[in-house]
């Protein structure tokens, strides 16, 4: 068998056959996603697939300093009283200064005592 010596291919893809390829890939991408919509209908209703309701327009915060300090005034009242977390298995949460006393006097199970 005898190689050519040019050191390149010599012959080049028929034009005609890359026309055939772009033709196809274009009709791939065009037919794809209707033949998806008709197999899964329901995956256009993005709220039902995401779970949650849309809005219309932004959801705005109105008053960012007021629901902070609303924020804070929840968070104190948590660490510093007494309450149920859940009653069915009866847990229940105390004030932090309360627990860091008991944790000072008892310890922590599996630490060594302080």
């Amino acid at each position: 068998m005898e190689t050519d010596a040019c050191g390149y291919e010599p012959t080049d893809v028929s034009p005609s056959l890359l026309g055939i390829l772009a033709a196809g890939m274009l009709a791939f991408l065009a037919v794809g996603p209707l033949c998806l919509s008709f197999v899964y209908p329901a995956a256009l209703d993005r709220a039902a697939v995401m779970g949650f309701a849309v809005e219309k327009g932004p959801r705005l915060q109105t008053d960012s300093g007021g629901d902070l300090s609303s924020l804070h005034q929840n968070e104190e009242r948590r660490l510093t009283s007494y309450g149920w977390v859940d009653s069915t298995r009866n847990i229940t949460h105390i004030p932090i200064g309360r627990a860091m006393s008991l944790i000072e006097r008892q310890g922590l199970p599996g630490w060594s005592k302080p």
